[in-house]
């Protein structure tokens, strides 16, 4: 929690883009884990649109 917080306020800390994918991807299980298989289901579009999977060029 504490490098979400970090990286949503923006407070000077540069990441990477491989720990960029890395919160996203830990963001993405703990979501599924605490919600359920569903909410991962709900973001599915919005994750192949930021990630532009073959998907999103259709």
């Amino acid at each position: 929690m504490y490098l979400d917080s970090v990286w949503f306020a923006g407070s000077g800390a540069a990441f990477t883009e491989k720990q960029e994918l890395g919160l996203i991807v830990i963001n993405l299980l703990v979501l599924g884990f605490l919600f359920g298989e569903r909410t991962v289901k709900n973001l599915e579009p919005l994750i192949i649109r930021v990630f532009g999977g073959e998907k999103a060029k259709a």
